[in-house]
């Protein structure tokens, strides 16, 4: 997608896709029709985001061979999905993953270092795992039966249970390499 394009508002996701890549390489979503911009992940937040690459694909190798992360993948939700391309950090997705597809379909798990997107109108999506990365902090919001959202996050302890993928992890491993480990 291109910066130097003005693109149409409110822009569909179709549009959203066609647009040219931006010559400049910045990452962009589309929320509510509007493209926004992404600012490039600090090397805090890249380091958490590695970390937890590193610890959900070990995971998944050796419990869930079939699931694989990706990282940055563009997700529609279902809710809104004419004008909403949505953009987590990582993501867990248990199908095999095809060239030219522009968007994952039926992740399993997304996770936002620092923010919340709208990604809870994806059927398949069973949790949502933020990230906090000014503390070693982070909330797990997980589907009901249901298939309805509880209002709150569960606030997680020393251990993150991802129950979608069968992963427990202590929460510090996700901050090693960076001045909140030691701290």
């Amino acid at each position: 997608m291109s910066a130097s394009v003005k693109p149409p508002v409110p822009m569909t996701a179709d549009e959203f896709l066609d647009w040219p890549e931006d010559p400049n390489g910045n990452r962009w979503q589309l929320v509510d029709g509007e493209p926004v911009m992404m600012a490039p992940a600090a090397p805090l937040h890249g380091t958490i985001q590695a970390n937890l690459g590193f610890i959900l694909t070990g995971h998944l190798r050796a419990h869930r061979p079939g699931c694989h992360v990706i990282t940055a993948p563009g997700i529609q939700p279902r809710a809104r999905a004419a004008s909403n391309v949505r953009v987590p950090d990582l993501a867990v997705h248990c199908a095999t993953t095809r060239r030219g597809e522009p968007l994952l379909d039926s992740p399993l798990l997304a996770i936002e270092i620092l923010s919340v997107s709208n990604y809870c109108s994806v059927p398949e999506l069973q949790e949502i795992l933020i990230i906090h990365a000014a503390s070693v902090a982070a909330e797990v919001l997980t589907r009901a039966g249901d298939g309805s959202w509880p209002k709150e996050f569960l606030r997680a302890a020393p251990v993150v249970t991802l129950r979608s993928i069968g992963l427990s992890f202590p929460l510090l491993e996700a901050y090693r390499g960076t001045e909140l480990f030691d701290a």
